[in-house]
């Protein structure tokens, strides 16, 4: 019976040792590599939502307005995705940043109740699959 509660014991310990591990990686990794700054739409001003209502033609300048203030923070713009998720009732603007060695990724996600002058092909993506994820290419 002592055994078998040594081995048990033993268990637990290489149990616990593994969750403590990845915990430390997680974090680890997760400051080497990711700036992650999660707002709502509370906390950041963005012209193309007004009142949970979302003016698509208006987020290239928000996107624009975005990369400017990254660009005066000594970040390099490397992409954008603009995940539109229909089922959640969100959309979220990712950039991803470079400073010296580092990659960073800066996350604003947003509630939306609707879409205005949303094109039609991308419309129908989301009718299809619920979710859309587009690669923004933008200029400064």
């Amino acid at each position: 019976m002592e055994k078998n509660q040594d081995e048990l014991s033993g268990f637990a310990k290489i149990f616990k040792t593994l969750a403590n591990s990845a915990n430390k990686l997680g974090k680890a990794c997760e400051e080497t590599y990711k700036n992650i700054t999660e707002t709502d739409n509370t906390e950041v001003t963005l012209s193309c939502l007004q009142k949970g209502r979302v003016d698509f033609s208006l987020i290239e300048e928000d996107i624009k307005h975005i990369h400017q203030k990254l660009r005066l923070d000594g970040l390099d713009i490397l992409g954008c995705h603009l995940i539109i998720n229909d089922k959640e009732d969100y959309i979220e603007i990712k950039t991803f940043t470079q400073q010296g060695e580092k990659t960073l990724l800066d996350s604003i996600k947003f509630k939306c109740k609707s879409i205005l002058n949303l094109p039609s092909d991308i419309h129908e993506k989301l009718e299809e699959n619920g979710i859309v994820t587009l690669h923004l290419t933008i200029r400064p």
